[in-house]
This record gives C-alpha cells, structure tokens and sequence, in this order.
C-alpha cells in the first residue's frame, strides 16, 4: 500500500518575509498602514491583515499584495488572485509587479492550475524561492528531472536553503525514497529551527508532519502517530493555517485506520473536511478524498474504499496530478480493494 503527499506546502516564513519587503518609501500616512499591515501580518492576525484600511490610490496594490499573502497562508488561494489583480504595472507604476509572482504562483499551486505556473515563472527563474514554487508544480505533475534540476544547487540562504531541503525530502518520499527523504526532512527542522525568522515555527512543524509520512510509508505506524500528531499540534499554534491543518488531520486519519482506530480516524477525516471546505482548493479537496479512500481500505470496507478511491483519482486526473493519480491505480488494483 503507497502513500504520498499532497500538494506543495506553502512556506510560511518565506511568504512572511517576502510580504515584509513589500514596504516602499512613500508617503507617511500611506507608511503608517503599511507598517500596521506588516505588524498583524507578523503577528498571525490575518482575518485583520484582510479587512484593514488600505493605503492610497498610489500604493493600494502594495497594501494589497500584503492582504494576498494573508491569504495565500490560510488557503484563500482564489481571494488572493483577486487582490493582486491580473499580471502587469498598474497604471501610475508605483507598484513593482515582480513582487508578486511568488504571491501569484503559490496562490496558483494551491488552486491547481500548474500550467499557469509554469507560463508565469518559466524553467529557471532566478529567485531561489521562486524556484521551488516552480520546482512544486512540476512535481505535482511529474516533471521530476526539472524540479531536480531547479532545487540540485546548495543556497548560501539558510532559510533558502531549509526551503530546499524540504521541498527535495517531499520529493524523494512521495517518489518512494524514505530514507533519502527522512534525512532530508530532518536537515531542514534543524535549519528551521535555529532560525529566528517569523514563520518558521509553522514551516518546522510541517517538517515533523512530513517525517510522520515517511514513517507511514514505511508502515512505522506507531512513529507515525507520534511524529504526525507533533506536527499538528505545532501548526494548531497558527489556527486560521487550514490547508496544512487539513492536510495533518488527513494524514492522521490515514494513521490511525491503519492502527484500527475507526473513531479517531474518522473524526481526523472529519477535521481534514472542515478545514479544506474553507480554503476552496482543489489539490486539497482531492488529497482528502483520496485519503479518505486509503482510510476506508485500511480499514477493511472495501466497497467504500473503491468508491472513494475512483472518486479521488478522477480528481487527480482532472489537475493533472499523474504522480498520485498512478498510486490511486495502484491502490485500486490492490488486493481487498
């Protein structure tokens, strides 16, 4: 039985710092709301980041570009495209629009659409987070050699190269390479963790949820639930965060059905729901479906299990999710389901 992960997690210290840089010299009126944005965008305060006063004319896609990254991080992937507006210069040019293809890419992975990725940022963009947006789209649908390619080089950055090291540990564990992406995963949480960066609190929890589906995968149960409900536990510490507390819950439920805990995996499922039903996503809405078929299989209601499992791999092809599309195939066609 396969297992992998979902779509790409998005950095929260990465979009932490990028939103932060935002901030432009302009006038002293428009620079107090800019700072009392980038304040509650700091503090976790995003529901007020959204609903905040924004600046003039002359800079509101600078306030608004702050209001996107709020809510690219709890899953508003369609909001925030609304609030960067199409791709270009405004009219008066006070904006630089390259500050938002990190915004736009990230809000566009969550959504699915990587085609549109990929015309955005090209092959090789030159940003090293930028990068690994674009090295997350060409893993969902399995242009492994590029996002190797885009992630093979070292970064002098510590958190750029935390970031690497993470999104290369998610590769290698979805693509059945445990051990390679365990130590990978672990070297980015020690990066994390010793930097002091905003964000990276929720970016080394991600970390230990990855490490608990490694353990699954190599049928650790019992390590599993220990390092997946670490995890959940460090991202409930940002709770309007809904795509990675779905993507924890689902992860748990899987866990817990294979340790024969019905209930718990059952009410996991449910959470996992709750949650993605608020961020409008696509990837998530399929990664919950088809862990709620893994769930039903491990748990021996095969009927259910290939319902559910047909309904998730439909899903999956529609995003052009190959990768995960071929381990639902093979969940289908193995025995009991």
């Amino acid at each position: 039985m396969r297992h992998h992960a979902r779509m790409g997690w998005t950095e929260w210290a990465l979009l932490l710092a990028a939103v932060i840089l935002l901030a432009v010299v302009v006038t002293v009126r428009d620079q107090h709301l800019l700072d009392q944005m980038n304040a509650l965008f700091e503090g976790g305060r995003h529901q007020d980041v959204l609903v905040h006063r924004l600046p003039s004319a002359l800079h509101r896609r600078t306030g608004q570009a702050v209001q996107a990254g709020s809510a690219v991080l709890t899953g508003r992937y369609a909001l925030a495209l609304e609030l960067l507006g199409p791709p270009g210069p405004p009219a008066n040019g006070a904006h630089d629009p390259s500050d938002d293809r990190l915004l736009r890419a990230a809000a566009l992975v969550g959504l699915g659409r990587y085609g549109e990725v990929a015309a955005l940022l090209a092959e090789r963009p030159a940003e090293p987070a930028v990068q690994r947006v674009r090295a997350q789209a060409a893993i969902e649908v399995g242009d492994d050699e590029l996002a190797e390619r885009l992630l093979q080089h070292p970064q002098p950055d510590l958190m750029d190269e935390a970031g690497r090291r993470r999104l290369l540990a998610e590769l290698r564990i979805r693509r059945g390479r445990v051990a390679e992406g365990e130590e990978l995963a672990r070297q980015a949480m020690a990066l994390y963790a010793g930097l002091d960066d905003c964000g990276t609190d929720v970016d080394e929890a991600y970390c230990s949820v990855l490490l608990g589906r490694a353990a699954l995968r190599a049928a650790r149960l019992d390590e599993a639930l220990d390092r997946a409900g670490h995890g959940l536990r460090g991202l409930q510490q940002r709770p309007d965060n809904a795509p990675g507390l779905a993507e924890a819950h689902a992860l748990l439920a899987e866990i817990r059905a294979g340790l024969g805990d019905a209930e718990g995996a059952s009410e996991d499922l449910h959470r996992a729901r709750e949650h993605a039903l608020l961020c409008g996503s696509q990837p998530l809405d399929a990664e919950v479906a088809r862990a709620a078929g893994m769930v039903a299989l491990r748990l021996g209601h095969t009927t259910e299990a290939g319902r559910r499992l047909r309904e998730a791999l439909e899903l999956h092809e529609a995003l052009g999710a190959w990768p995960t599309a071929d381990e639902i195939r093979r969940a289908l066609s193995s025995p009991g389901s």
